[in-house]
């Protein structure tokens, strides 16, 4: 079974992606912050990420995929965002962990069916 770690500060957002894509047969495994998913992380696997772009509270995606590449913790991941025009999204599209960018809004089925396609 394929197990993604959310990470998005909105908590609707990450109830939404959690309901759906649990109905899809995913395990979730959700964090509100980079220190919380960080945390998650150390201690449980998860085959895909979907990382928020803009996590508030001074945290954002593209600095903590940089963080965790250089640690050697990156895992595959989309990028989840309602702003897919982003200069920092340059930047994270280098990894070769990236496997794309969600645009917010999002169609719920073809996201569950891209994640389950990651593992």
């Amino acid at each position: 079974m394929t197990t993604a770690l959310v990470i998005d500060n909105d908590p609707a957002i990450r109830q939404l992606l959690t309901m759906a894509l649990e109905q899809g047969g995913v395990r979730v495994l959700t964090a509100a912050s980079a220190k919380a998913a960080e945390k998650i992380l150390r201690h449980q696997n998860a085959d895909v990420l979907l990382v928020d772009l803009h996590l508030g509270g001074g945290d954002s995606g593209a600095t903590m995929v940089d963080s965790w590449s250089a640690k050697g913790m990156l895992r595959p991941f989309l990028v989840v965002t309602g702003t897919p025009d982003h200069p920092s999204l340059k930047a994270m599209k280098d990894f070769s962990e990236f496997r794309g960018v969600v645009a917010k809004p999002f169609q719920i089925l073809d996201l569950v069916k891209q994640v389950k396609s990651l593992s």
